[in-house]
């Protein structure tokens, strides 16, 4: 219990943790650079109102200057009354304003201000108006001059018109202090923190700043080497003009003193009023960020006491949902056992859990009534499984046995059924008609499992009893067909059989088909044959069907191969077909491959590649392969059955070469095992073979293309081996015998591999006779 505790609180204490100090982190380092975009955006937006005041106060003034124009150029009476009421909105704005009209006989001169105008009109005559004008009214330009620093009132920016009224040239010019302009902007900044400067740069570097005076209220003109700057900054560091000026427009700059005690931050903007004009805004970073970082620490502080609550709080669910849940452990390890009759309790701490625990004692109880049903499941399956299997059984020994497959010499044949079930429909057969015929049969009862089983051992107690009976493989199967008809089998089941007969003596073929699938020949050279595609209806459906008897020849070393259509219809994922022309292709192959494949070696490589097309799919029908191989030498007819104790034998061919004797050895040990030689007798046969084999590659002068024969052969209690190849005459017998006393090292090559042969065998002989060299060994089985 105590584990989950530490589980859950780790697993929800330790994100929520990590997240509020990341934040926290994340908070405390970034807050001043956050803290610089505001205020600097904050600035931005006091200069701008600043700027946009200065630039409707100029608006005033020009418009102002515009109603005197017209005035003049309207033939209106100017004097003092009329100046006044026409400035009334610009004296409105506070400060004092310099007035200058020229017009004819008209001079304008004084000063304009909330407490009263002080204005001088004169009157002149005409010599005087034309020495006016021609002194000055002809050279002044519309608009506004530039700053200039005026001995008598400082700053100041003059703002000119030109106009012709009564065929006369006149000009009106008002003139405004910096300082009056300043004045009107200085209640923008209410901070205490924040403070505004009118920067004017003049030639070179000599910059002069203008700002309220923080005791009088006034605004006052000083240099940046003047004391109370310094005092003015609260540092009792000077500061250069540059360093204000140092940093981009609009962006904020750190001013650093030479002891860096009072840390300050400036951002200028240029003014609309001139080009040489700035708006300039000082802050304290002391004023600005400490207070700002104590509230940093102060959230801090609060957020970590806010998650040493919350990791209480988690600690104490933790323990009421922990507490119920290791309760379940409990009890789920216990069911686990195999406990089926434990309980879940209820909590009161959580209605999901109560849930949960009503559903698994639910499920417990489902699992009592399914494992009780199970036994009685069980052991039905286990004894339909038992009976199954005794049918298997008895359905393998309906089949003949492998030991029955020596019906000739030099017939190899071999068979073997996969069923899809634990039996099957699919069924083949050979038996002995009489001396030279032998009957080959391969059948498919429709569907599968044991009412096929059952149609199956129906077929096969016929061919026991009536197979040698009939040679005519036509009759065969119309005798057959009214057999199964007369049993009165399911409607619903059908078989499809093809029964061939081998004459033993030649070769021929004789062959009638029920609706099966084909047979196939393969030669040596692995050329493809298939059987006449002639046949009738399968049997079981029609009680007067009518068969055909076709014919085909047999050749030696010819393979037929019986299958029956699982092996074609076998699919693998991707719904493709084995089909049969990839059965001839895989057949083709198999015997170039190897031209010594034996029978065995033919239906386990069709086996073979039946697997691995399918790859594990599901098999949905039996499969049945049986291949037939005559083996009969070409100088000598095929040698008729014999009795029970008759020769039986295996032939195969092999290349003069040294890598080939192993192909020999294996198909040596396959014979003997089949027809049961003790391991004994087999291990000697195998050094005769192989010390003969080696002698007759190496000294008896042949080409590595050249085949050497070899025949396997048992005649009652005695193994022969026969080995023949053409060559000049190479009797192996003659070799020297070697002395075997004497030491290894001193021996000449050759003789010995013989002499240990001739020792292992009972009788050796060699023959020579049509270029061709005979060696023949004995060896008999003892007990």
């Amino acid at each position: 219990m105590k584990t989950l505790h530490a589980k859950m609180l780790w697993a929800i204490g330790a994100p929520i943790a990590l997240f509020i100090g990341v934040l926290l982190t994340v908070n405390f380092f970034y807050v001043k650079a956050q803290l610089e975009e505001a205020i600097q955006y904050y600035v931005h937006s006091i200069v701008r109102e600043v700027d946009d005041r200065l630039t409707d106060h100029i608006q005033h003034i020009e418009k102002f200057a515009e109603l005197i124009r017209s005035s003049i150029q309207q033939g209106d009476l100017i004097n003092q009354p009329n100046i006044d009421q026409l400035s009334s909105r610009l004296i409105e704005s506070g400060g004092q304003y310099a007035l200058h009209i020229a017009h004819q006989s008209l001079l304008v001169d004084g000063i304009l201000s909330a407490e009263g105008s002080q204005l001088q009109i004169t009157h002149a005559n005409e010599d005087l108006n034309q020495k006016h004008r021609a002194g000055g009214i002809k050279q002044q330009i519309n608009g506004w001059t530039k700053l200039a620093d005026k001995p008598d009132v400082g700053w100041e920016l003059s703002y000119t018109l030109t106009f012709e009224a009564d065929d006369t040239n006149g000009v009106v010019m008002v003139s405004v202090p910096l300082k009056t302009l300043i004045h009107s902007v200085i209640d923008i900044v209410k901070e205490e923190y924040i403070k505004l400067l009118f920067v004017i740069k003049r030639d070179g570097d000599d910059v002069a700043l203008l700002l309220d005076d923080p005791v009088s209220g006034q605004v006052e003109q000083l240099m940046l080497d003047n004391p109370y700057f310094s005092s003015w900054l609260d540092t009792q560091e000077d500061l250069s003009a540059s360093q204000i000026l140092a940093g981009t427009p609009s962006q904020l700059t750190h001013l650093v003193t030479p002891s860096d005690s009072k840390k300050h931050l400036a951002s200028y903007f240029p003014s609309t009023l001139d080009n040489n004009f700035y708006l300039v805004a000082l802050l304290s970073e002391d004023q600005v960020f400490v207070p700002i970082y104590g509230a940093k620490l102060v959230e801090a502080a609060i957020a970590l006491l806010a998650l040493l609550g919350l990791v209480v709080l988690i600690f104490l669910l933790s323990r009421t949902i922990s507490e119920p849940i290791s309760a379940f452990v409990n009890k789920v390890g216990q069911l686990a056992t195999g406990n089926l009759h434990v309980r879940f309790p209820k909590t009161n701490s959580c209605m999901e859990l109560n849930y949960l625990s009503n559903s698994l004692n639910q499920t417990v109880q489902r699992l009592n009534r399914y494992f009780s049903e199970l036994k009685k499941v069980t052991a039905q399956h286990e004894k339909i499984n038992s009976e199954l299997n005794i049918a298997r059984d008895i359905q393998s020994t309906l089949l003949p046995r492998q030991r029955d497959k020596g019906l000739a010499t030099n017939l190899d044949l071999h068979a073997c059924t996969l069923p899809a079930k634990e039996v099957g429909g699919d069924f083949y057969y050979f038996f002995k008609i009489d001396k030279t015929h032998i009957g080959l049969v391969i059948g498919d009862v429709s569907g599968k499992g044991m009412p096929a089983a059952l149609t199956m051992a129906v077929c096969l107690s016929f061919f026991r009893a009536e197979g040698a009976s009939t040679v005519e493989p036509h009759r065969f199967l119309e005798k057959f067909n009214q057999f199964l008809m007369q049993e009165d089998i399911s409607r619903a089941i059908f078989v499809t059989v093809f029964y061939a007969v081998v004459d033993i003596r030649n070769g021929e073929l004789t062959y009638a088909n029920a609706g099966h699938a084909v047979p196939v020949i393969i030669s040596r050279d692995g050329a493809l044959e298939s059987l006449d595609s002639t046949h009738g209806p399968a049997l079981a459906i029609v009680a007067s069907a009518s068969y055909t008897s076709c014919k085909s020849k047999l050749s030696r070393g010819d393979r037929l191969l019986f299958y029956t259509d699982g092996v074609t219809e076998a699919h693998n994922f991707h719904q493709e077909e084995f089909g049969e022309q990839r059965l001839l292709d895989v057949l083709q192959k198999m015997v170039k491959t190897s031209k010594t494949l034996s029978a065995k070696g033919c239906v386990q490589g069709v086996v073979a590649e039946l697997s691995h097309f399918t790859h594990g799919c599901v098999q949905f029908d039996d499969i049945t392969l049986m291949c037939v191989i005559l083996g009969a030498r070409k100088d000598e007819p095929l040698k008729a059955l014999s009795s029970e104790r008759s020769e039986t034998s295996y032939e195969m061919t092999i290349k003069s070469k040294s890598n080939e004797i192993n192909q020999a050895l294996k198909m040596l040990t396959t014979f003997c095992q089949e027809h049961r030689v003790g391991e004994n007798i087999t291990a000697d046969l195998c050094v005769v073979l192989d010390e003969f084999l080696s002698n007759i590659i190496r000294h008896a002068q042949l080409a590595t293309t050249q085949d050497i024969g070899m025949q396997f052969s048992k005649q009652a209690d005695t193994v022969i081996i026969r080995l023949e190849y053409q060559g000049t005459a190479f009797n192996p017998l003659q070799m020297a015998t070697p002395n075997i006393e004497e030491h290894w090292q001193k021996q000449k090559a050759g003789g010995l591999g013989i002499y240990i042969g001739q020792q292992l065998s009972d009788h050796i002989t060699y023959s020579q006779a049509d270029d061709k060299n005979i060696l023949i060994f004995e060896k008999k089985i003892t007990t």
